[in-house]
């Protein structure tokens, strides 16, 4: 999970493949985390939030997700972003498959 944005997508919009992992995940995530409320911006736990300056930084990176991609919002708003910034290289989306197809 590269942000908790899906948490924050109202029910009746996820798509149904979507919706475990919203729950489940943001479980995890605050698993993971030391004190959740207090961490949702942080990008040591959200990779997805780091700022466009410090993405301007890293190597250059390709992005695999699928149609049915439960990360897929994620994963195209990162390609998004790293192609603003110079650094996507690619993406490959994998249509009829799930996430680790």
């Amino acid at each position: 999970m590269l942000t908790d944005a899906t948490a924050d997508v109202p029910k009746d919009q996820l798509k149904p493949y979507e919706n475990p992992a919203a729950f489940c995940n943001t479980s995890v995530y605050k698993l993971l985390a030391t004190d959740i409320d207090n961490q949702k911006n942080d990008t040591d736990l959200y990779p997805g939030k780091i700022s466009d300056e410090f993405m301007k930084k890293v190597p250059p990176f390709a992005i695999w997700t699928s149609e049915f991609d439960f990360y897929r919002r994620d994963n195209i708003e990162l390609a998004r972003r790293g192609k603003a910034c110079g650094k996507l290289l690619d993406i490959s989306d994998m249509p009829g498959v799930v996430h680790g197809y």
